[in-house]
């Protein structure tokens, strides 16, 4: 995907039904509508919101089918614990739920290393050596990363490129588990700015580490040790660049 096709991709607007079941989720996971309120009617929404009813309608089932939300004939619609019946899909609203600094810091330390587990995962599943076949779709990614950079692309871009080097390599995995797993961490990684700020300050690092996996795949050593530290001291710097911005 070259780079202005990825820019292209990312001017898309989201429809309306996702930005209302955007604020409502954002409400409900910092607090503001706790768990066991009632929401009110659909028209009432509508009114309130400026939107169409069906606009409301069809955000209420989107956070129906996250667990956000129960519906119930006769009874409306009702709030759900989110740590109890979310996913991980909600990593995004509870890292910008944060209450200050520390927090922030301690909820993003925790995703950096989930984040970690689910790499070390994908290196035990990839088939080593990459033979040429293996390596073409992690080579690809890796220059349209390197395209981005050496232009000077927006972080959005950026970060983008970066996420198609991840997908290549987790493809390369054969696990469809592992592949559902990292969607969750790769919208938030898009979407909360002040961590891909961070983590994307300096992209060179990027994709020389990048480098490095793709040397570490072709070669036959089941040792993840040193790419997992590697990672480990990269978010230990992303979190100290998170505390200046």
């Amino acid at each position: 995907m070259p780079v202005e096709k990825i820019r292209a991709s990312l001017r898309k607007r989201s429809a309306g039904p996702d930005l209302v079941a955007a604020g409502l989720r954002q409400q409900i996971v910092d607090g503001t509508i706790p768990p066991g309120e009632r929401l009110p009617d659909e028209r009432s929404l509508a009114t309130s919101l400026g939107v169409a009813r069906v606009t409301v309608r069809t955000a209420l089932t989107l956070l129906q089918t996250e667990g956000l939300l129960e519906r119930t004939q006769g009874r409306g619609t009702t709030v759900r614990s989110f740590l109890e019946s979310g996913g991980p899909s909600l990593c995004t609203a509870l890292l910008n739920s944060a209450q200050g600094r520390v927090e922030l810091e301690a909820l993003t330390a925790e995703f950096l290393a989930v984040r970690r587990h689910l790499a070390g995962a994908v290196l035990e599943r990839i088939p080593l050596p990459f033979g040429p076949a293996q390596a073409a779709p992690l080579r690809k990614a890796l220059s349209v990363l390197k395209a981005a950079i050496e232009e000077g692309a927006e972080l959005e871009v950026v970060v983008a490129a970066d996420l198609l080097v991840a997908q290549a390599l987790i493809a390369a995995s054969g696990s469809p588990i592992l592949q559902l797993m990292f969607n969750p961490i790769s919208s938030t990684l898009r979407e909360q700015l002040r961590l891909s700020e961070a983590l994307y300050q300096r992209p060179l690092e990027n994709l020389r580490a990048w480098d490095s996996m793709l040397k570490w795949c072709q070669g036959r050593s089941r040792d993840t040790s040193g790419i997992l530290d590697a990672m480990r001291l990269r978010d230990e710097t992303t979190l100290k660049r998170m505390r200046s911005i």
